[in-house]
């Protein structure tokens, strides 16, 4: 799937393979937290006490995030330590790293809130996680900063090479408006919740309305730690596949978490937007591919092209060695 192929990994112990040039160069992200600090993360070397959200008592909140990591702890945006510390990931690995963007995790999600005259600190319920209480100013100052640190992040994703490089906007309702921090990209999640292809079409069109320059789109979920570690196959379905060429535009990735042979067969660029006759809707590309979604069967086609023999010089002529 030549030009839609996203790739999302840690880049540093892998960045060989972000730093090839041409069209066979894979797209590499850098997955990033607004609200985690891990302690396996190279900012929390900082000291939970300097960059992390603090109790009431001075004690970091720490909690078991929903894929199962304990201790995760949380980033302070209310103090100008955390708000750094945050930012210096951008710097590390999109600055002066490989990357070519990140998929911010959260985004603008806040674990800190009020309720009443409480104020706590929690992002996942369950796992037997519990509040810490901190106070309002606390609160108060977290919210202002989380807002300056997503901005700064922004910009600085955006000032770097060809204009501006991938930043999502994870978790926003970006179908329906634009963040108000400058993301490029929105992170589309799920498949196809009612089985029709054709709303990955009405997705993708409701948020390039919205100004965005890049699609990333989930289907499946993030690959926890239950699954193999041998299991590197692509979470995609041939629906979900049929439905991303459908709907795609320039900018638009499918997020598979896996690899699947298909992918490295030729599709080349649409000809044209996909169009419906009847129950059909079909799209055609520059080298060979095709789709057909058969409303009325309920049956996706995809066939791919055929690669382009490199061209064989009959003569060498005056260029020759």
């Amino acid at each position: 799937m030549r030009s839609t192929r996203h790739t999302e990994r840690r880049v540093r112990p892998n960045q060989g393979a972000c730093t090839g040039s041409g069209a066979r160069r894979a797209a590499c992200d850098d997955y990033a937290n607004s609200v985690y600090d891990w302690p396996f993360d190279k900012q929390h070397a900082r000291g939970s006490h300097h960059i992390d959200v603090l109790d009431v008592d001075g004690v970091p909140h720490a909690e078991q995030c929903d894929p199962g990591l304990f201790p995760s702890y949380f980033i302070d945006h209310g103090r100008e330590a955390g708000r750094l510390a945050f930012l210096q990931t951008f710097h590390d690995v999109i600055v002066h790293g490989a990357a070519d963007g990140a998929m911010l995790d959260c985004f603008d999600k806040s674990p800190l809130s009020c309720h009443a005259d409480e104020c706590v600190a929690l992002r996942h319920q369950g796992d037997g996680n519990r509040p810490s209480v901190v106070s309002r100013a606390q609160v108060d100052a977290y919210t202002q900063g989380h807002k300056w640190s997503l901005t700064n992040a922004t910009a600085i994703v955006a000032s770097q090479r060809g204009g501006g490089v991938i930043f999502t906007a994870k978790a926003w309702p970006t179908t329906a408006s634009h963040d108000p921090y400058g993301a490029n990209a929105a992170f589309l999640t799920h498949g196809l919740p009612d089985g029709d292809p054709l709303d990955a079409m009405r997705r993708f069109d409701a948020v390039y309305a919205q100004g965005y320059t890049y699609v990333v789109w989930r289907v499946g979920s993030y690959s926890h730690p239950r699954r193999a570690a041998d299991d590197l196959g692509s979470m995609c379905s041939k629906m979900e596949v049929g439905a991303f060429m459908l709907a795609l535009r320039a900018g638009s990735y499918l997020l598979c978490n896996g690899w699947d042979d298909d992918f490295a067969r030729p599709m080349g660029e649409p000809l044209a937007a996909a169009a419906t006759h009847g129950n059909v809707t079909t799209r055609s590309f520059s080298l060979g591919a095709s789709v057909r979604w058969d409303a009325r069967t309920q049956t996706m086609d995809v066939r791919w092209g055929r690669a382009v023999p490199p061209t064989t010089p009959t003569s060498l002529g005056s260029h020759g060695p």
